[in-house]
């Protein structure tokens, strides 16, 4: 009683969306959760403020259908849960075009506020009973991140269970596969395995079970085989999961995508030893065979890396070879630079790009130097240079037609640049390029205008004057 009083004072008190430090979200929620007739009032749109309120802090922007993907619903669905809360006093939302923006009122953002966050498995716990946190326990904690077989799931008692830093299960030899198999302490690998269980263990003692088996059913009673299977099929089909082959995974399919996804060098990087020992296989040739020979995964993970290494040590010797007697010097002036001769243009660079048409020996560190003048990015550079077919490389190595960089650098000039030349403003400029025909090129934010037609268009003026 002295604990309900404290949380009233406090959410009375709240102003301007501030509560005190010592009260958590999970505790200005029990006021929430007991007033049944906004709970009533709102029905289903409880899902939608329990995002805001313990996920989001409070609020939410994007489009209608936007969100509803993030909530695994329709954008449809979201906007009559937004009018719900907004006809409950609970949130305000503004409309920007497409998008809307969704935000908590007066108590219930002082909710999102708080400290002490909780993780989106809880604040879904909150909403619902044992089940979906039971669901979620079986499949991703138990199934996978344990490999358990779903006959030894079945069989699990809460005295199996320790929370420290980990999630610890002591796996007895009489629930085992097999005779005589030694009782074994597993650990869990992800963290998410220990918020599962850890609020799933609160909310099986809110149920009073009548047994100590670790899953029960809704009635508290221990949940049998068929059943866990069935939990866990369902929690698929919630969740859209399935083989590759288009159909619902079983249990077991679960236990051996652990040692798939996880061997060396995927994932938690796992040698074959510690993948046997996790699965309590009694021969390493039976776990090698299985999840290093016929692992599909490993075959592409090997393939892309030896793809990779290939083409970085192939293009890194082709580089190496054709400006091997060559040094870049950055530009200090495009304006004052002599021009090659013949002068290009982007027009008369071959293409596409390929080695027998273009020498892609400039390195993109140096090509950006030489037009750092323009201040174009990186990201716009190889953008513009890759659609045009005239760069070529990885993330990691990535190199420019000489032809191309020397075109942009002696031969064009910013738009900034070209109306301090000729004496425009913007709109002139605009005019002037229209009537010509004149194309500026544009390469991410910066646009560029060849010289030639500047120089054309001062000597038309200078003619004129003359006359």
């Amino acid at each position: 009683m002295n604990n309900e009083i404290q949380i009233d004072d406090q959410i009375d008190d709240a102003e301007n969306t501030q509560v005190g430090q010592d009260i958590s979200k999970a505790d200005l929620l029990a006021k929430m959760v007991s007033d049944n007739a906004t709970l009533e009032q709102i029905g289903s749109a409880w899902t939608l403020y329990l995002r805001l309120a313990l996920i989001e802090g409070g609020t939410m922007t994007g489009t209608y259908d936007e969100i509803g993907q993030v909530m695994a619903t329709s954008g449809k669905t979201i906007r009559n849960w937004v009018k719900s809360l907004e006809a409950s006093g609970i949130v305000q939302s503004e409309s920007k075009g497409h998008r809307v923006s969704i935000e908590l009122m007066g108590d219930h953002m002082a909710i999102a506020q708080a400290p002490n966050s909780i993780s989106q498995v809880e604040a879904e716990v909150m909403s619902t009973e044992v089940k979906p946190m039971r669901n979620r326990l079986l499949a991703f904690c138990l199934c996978y991140d344990f490999a358990l077989r779903i006959g030894e799931v079945a069989l699990l008692n809460v005295d199996d269970i320790s929370i420290d830093e980990f999630v610890a299960l002591n796996i007895r030899s009489k629930i085992q596969k097999g005779n005589d198999k030694p009782e074994k302490t597993s650990y869990s690998f992800f963290p998410e395995s220990k918020t599962l269980m850890t609020a799933y263990l609160k909310l099986r003692e809110q149920k009073h079970p009548t047994t100590d088996a670790l899953i029960i059913t809704e009635k508290g009673e221990r949940m049998l085989v068929n059943g866990c299977r069935d939990s866990i099929q369902d929690l698929c089909v919630q969740l859209g999961v399935k083989t590759y082959k288009g159909s619902l995974p079983a249990p077991h399919r679960l236990r051996h995508s652990f040692p798939s996804c996880n061997v060396e060098p995927l994932g938690l990087n796992l040698d074959i030893y510690e993948i046997m020992r996790r699965l309590r296989h009694t021969s390493v040739e039976l776990t090698t065979k299985t999840y290093i020979t016929n692992n599909p995964l490993l075959e592409k993970a090997k393939h892309v890396a030896h793809v990779k290494a290939h083409r970085a040590s192939t293009i890194q010797q082709n580089h190496q070879s054709r400006i091997n007697n060559r040094h870049v010097q950055p530009h200090s002036n495009v304006m004052n630079l002599p021009r090659p001769s013949p002068a290009l243009d982007l027009a008369q660079v071959s293409m596409p790009f390929t080695p027998s048409s273009q020498d892609f020996s400039v390195p993109e560190n140096d090509a950006l130097k030489m037009l750092a003048p323009f201040e174009i990015t990186r990201q716009g550079l190889r953008k513009y240079a890759e659609g045009q077919g005239m760069g070529e490389g990885t993330d990691e190595a990535f190199y420019y037609s000489r032809q191309f960089i020397d075109a942009l650098s002696y031969n064009y000039m910013t738009k900034q640049e070209t109306m301090a030349t000729i004496g425009l403003r913007k709109s002139g400029l605009h005019y002037w390029m229209s009537s010509k025909g004149i194309q500026a090129v544009v390469i991410g934010k910066t646009s560029l205008i060849r010289k030639d037609d500047v120089l054309a268009r001062n000597k038309e003026e200078n003619l004129k004057k003359a006359g």
